[in-house]
């Protein structure tokens, strides 16, 4: 599948816990406060624009699957900013 725009590369937050080993994300989106399906969505739509801006062409990309870390990271990067990991 290419690395497109909009379109979440790393699509479930269970794939997050594979990548960055964080098991208590589990429950942030059981408040109804956050919709992680739209974040992971824009935690791609980062590196997909970082990736632009650096003159590589995601969607010409052969192995996304390289940048899944990258998003999974850029994930949590947010919602740490925004304090929804707590400690």
């Amino acid at each position: 599948m290419p690395f497109r725009r909009d379109v979440a590369l790393v699509p479930t937050v269970e794939r997050v816990v594979q990548l960055t080993g964080r098991t208590d994300l589990r429950n942030l989106e059981a408040s109804g406060e956050l919709a992680l399906v739209d974040l992971l969505r824009s935690a791609s739509n980062t590196i997909h624009d970082k990736l632009q801006a650096r003159g590589v062409r995601p969607e010409r990309v052969t192995n996304p699957e390289v940048y899944e870390n990258a998003v999974a990271w850029q994930f949590l990067a947010v919602l740490a900013e925004a304090g929804s990991l707590g400690d």
